[in-house]
């Protein structure tokens, strides 16, 4: 495990999470959505359970409703509600998020690549960006979830080591008292494409 990972924790490990159990988005298709995170992807389907069970958005009214769940390396999962009832699945749909509202999922530097290549190929845009302190990539799932591929760079250690002992807080009040100098020393000083494609 990296570092970053263990450097950053701080206080009681009791009241901090241990890891992501799962984030649940709706679809509206859940073949499509199957066939994206499953067969594009890679992610397993672990789990599909059709529930039903009164709900609060119905008034107490029982819901139908198809739960999948993709499986991550580290045993956390991402999950994907359907309803049954078109109306309430209009009602309820998740709208397109912009890349500044994603979900971000650490991978290596050859599935980057390789997820690039196998979503261009299957006629999906994607959005590359070094960041500095991590590479990443966007790209949108068919309900228009936008996820996020990040690689860390190899000195990522370095990179957040240099956020400990009162650095990220005080760059924080920095930011919020209306200094924006630039913290972000990892950032490539090369031009970047940020284009969709």
């Amino acid at each position: 495990m990296s570092g970053i990972r263990t450097a950053q924790r701080k206080g009681d490990s009791s009241i901090v999470p241990s890891r992501l159990h799962h984030f649940n988005y709706t679809c509206q298709d859940p073949e499509k959505t199957r066939q994206f995170y499953e067969d594009l992807l890679g992610l397993p389907l672990a789990a599909f359970w059709c529930e039903v069970e009164p709900s609060h958005l119905e008034n107490g009214k029982d819901m139908i409703m198809g739960h999948a769940f993709y499986a991550l390396a580290d045993g956390s999962m991402l999950a994907f509600m359907h309803h049954a009832d078109r109306d309430l699945a209009a009602k309820v749909a998740a709208p397109e998020n912009p890349e500044t509202v994603h979900l971000a999922l650490h991978v290596t530097d050859e599935v980057q690549r390789e997820t690039v290549r196998k979503l261009r190929a299957a006629g999906h845009k994607v959005l590359e960006i070094d960041h500095g302190f991590v590479k990443s990539i966007y790209f949108k799932d068919p309900d228009g979830l936008t996820i996020e591929y990040s690689v860390d760079p190899e000195n990522v250690d370095q990179v957040y080591g240099g956020q400990q002992n009162g650095t990220a807080q005080t760059n924080l009040k920095r930011y919020l008292s209306g200094d924006y100098t630039r913290t972000n020393k990892w950032f490539p000083q090369t031009k970047q494409d940020f284009e969709w494609r």
